[in-house]
């Protein structure tokens, strides 16, 4: 290990903003002073080296312990902030190789003819291991890099049980919410039971949603073309008139249209669209900076690895298009992209709330919520499949990429595997990375 606490620089923090008003405050007064206390800040700045895993520790006699604040190198000067310049002495920045997956990787993609692969192995509170092979699109030299943006299909669905989470907290909305209660207004158009189906019914596919949509309704909400959150509504006009599959919490069914109307119960009861309240309350707090939705390449550039689908001896490739990716609609459901670091930050939440840590996004009630199972059947929690090991796990795809993730609590280890196809045994195939890394890198 090497220890960086050079490159020191010291600057100014805002840390307390206290307006002190007159006891008589007119329209036309001003207040009489701000009260500000600074308090100088002190930046540690490193030059990382790709493959090397950075993490800020605070130093007690011969004890270093983390903080919380980790980076993985990219070649580049990358920087930690210590907001009281006093406590920069007590502080340094720890790296850790990481372990190069690429040769493994390489084997994958070689042995399948898929375009490329990427995979990430987070354990013990680091990166242990990752690497990203192949080419951005098939049959171009495009190499795929380890910090690519890569579609998360139906992993989605547990970031946005996460957010449900999050609010629930906040006082918000509750689990047990109704359809009927957010939007009133539309339970009289509502078929039999549909109001009172609940936000964790939805978030648990236990709600009675369909499966699957009718090609009537699947053909107009990929049309539609109006504003992701009115898009949201748009299907639930367009579903709840017709009967449930069910009776709200006796059966289950995998359902992207449960989580986007529960995406749409949260847009309802904060005033702000799925996207923006997953980027602030949940994308942001956790510094999954290179999150976001859609496609992640642009049109006509090989900037981010495109989609490809179909079968692997005559495989298609899907350039950034309006029809490349899940509609709007089902957003909350199925349309998140993210890099591998992205996905690490995230799995560290879940690992370390499901291991009983205390001091992060959500409260230990919360976590148990999300990761235990609803239908004893299917195991299938909120967001996650909850395993009889205790494992967590899940899969998503937009036909045209494929993305698995696993938490094992008890061995303190999670991984995610990502591939730039989704067609025909796009499961096996990350399938067979995920062995690989238990195997060797557990």
């Amino acid at each position: 290990m090497n220890s960086y606490q050079s490159l020191l620089r010291t600057g100014k923090m805002l840390r307390h903003l206290i307006p002190v008003l007159p006891a008589a405050f007119a329209v036309a007064s001003l207040p009489a002073q701000v009260a500000v206390e600074t308090i100088p800040a002190t930046t540690i700045k490193v030059q990382t080296e790709p493959f090397v895993f950075y993490e800020l520790q605070s130093v007690s006699g011969l004890t270093s312990t983390p903080v919380g604040k980790w980076k993985v190198g990219d070649g580049s000067i990358q920087q930690w902030v210590i907001e009281n310049s006093a406590e920069a002495a007590s502080h340094q920045v720890v790296s850790t190789p990481i372990q190069n997956l690429n040769t493994l990787l390489n084997t994958i993609v070689e042995k399948h003819g898929i375009p490329a692969v990427s995979a990430l192995v987070f354990k013990d509170g680091k990166v242990q291991a990752m690497g990203a092979t192949g080419t951005r699109c098939k049959g171009v030299v495009a190499p795929v890099t380890l910090f690519d943006k890569w579609h998360n299909g139906s992993v989605t669905k547990g970031m946005t049980a996460t957010l449900a989470a999050i609010l629930v907290e906040e006082g918000l909305i509750a689990w047990e919410t109704t359809l009927g209660e957010v939007f009133p207004g539309r339970v009289a158009a509502m078929a039999d039971g549909w109001s009172q189906v609940t936000l964790k019914q939805l978030l648990s596919n236990t709600s009675g949603a369909p499966g699957s949509l009718s090609n009537e309704i699947w053909t107009a909400v990929w049309n539609y073309e109006g504003l992701p959150r009115d898009a949201r509504l748009f299907l639930i006009d367009l579903l709840t008139p017709t009967p449930l599959a069910y009776a709200p919490g006796t059966s289950y069914a995998y359902s992207n249209a449960g989580f986007s109307i529960a995406g749409a119960m949260l847009e309802k009861v904060t005033g702000i669209d799925w996207e923006t309240l997953m980027h602030n309350k949940l994308f942001a707090p956790l510094g999954m900076h290179d999150a976001g939705f859609g496609v992640a390449a642009t049109p006509r550039m090989l900037n981010q690895p495109y989609g490809h689908g179909g079968n692997l001896a005559q495989m298609t490739i899907y350039e950034p298009s309006r029809i490349s990716d899940n509609p709007p609609a089902i957003g909350p459901s199925a349309t998140a992209h993210s890099s591998l670091v992205d996905m690490a930050r995230y799995l560290e939440l879940h690992l370390r709330g499901e291991r009983g840590e205390t001091g992060l996004l959500l409260q230990p009630s919360s976590f148990d919520t999300l990761h235990t199972f609803v239908d004893a059947n299917s195991r299938y929690a909120l967001g996650w499949l909850q395993h009889t090991s205790g494992w967590l796990s899940h899969t998503g795809s937009n036909t045209y990429n494929y993305a698995n993730v696993w938490i094992a609590p008890a061995n303190n280890w999670a991984c995610v595997v990502y591939l730039n196809y989704g067609g025909s045994n796009a499961f096996e195939i990350s399938d067979e990375v995920v062995v690989q890394l238990i195997n060797h890198h557990m």
